[in-house]
C-alpha cells in the first residue's frame, strides 16, 4: 500500500491550495506527496493517507507564485498558491473540513 501525506495549511476558514501554472490538467491541489519518493503517482491505487492540519504563518499573502528549486521531478514547476474557502480538490485530498474556531 502506498504511504501518503496531505497537509492542510489553514487560515481561519481558508485552505492553502495551488494550481500548476503550466499543467492545468493537474487541477487544484494542497501540499501532499508520497512518503517514499521512489513511488510514482498512483491515482486509483490503494493508499494510506495521513492528514495534518497546521495554522498558516500570519504573514503569508492571499496569493503568490512559487517556483520549485532543486533537481527532482518537480524542479522548475510554477505553482500558483492561494488561500481558498472552498477549493475543488482531487478526491484523495478532499476530506478537508474548515476549522470553524481557528484563530
Amino acid at each position: 500500500m502506498r504511504e501518503r501525506v496531505v497537509v492542510y495549511v489553514e487560515r481561519r476558514a481558508e485552505l492553502l491550495a495551488f494550481d500548476h501554472r503550466d499543467h492545468p490538467e493537474a487541477r487544484t491541489q494542497v501540499p501532499a506527496g508520497g512518503v517514499e519518493p521512489e513511488y510514482p503517482d498512483g491515482l486509483g491505487r490503494p493508499a494510506r493517507t495521513r492528514v495534518f492540519r497546521v495554522p498558516a504563518p500570519r504573514d503569508l499573502p492571499d496569493a503568490w507564485g512559487h517556483v520549485v528549486s532543486g533537481r527532482g521531478d518537480d524542479a522548475d514547476l510554477v505553482f500558483l498558491c492561494r488561500f481558498d474557502t472552498a477549493p475543488h480538490l482531487w478526491p484523495a485530498q478532499a476530506v478537508y473540513r474548515p476549522a470553524v474556531d481557528s484563530p
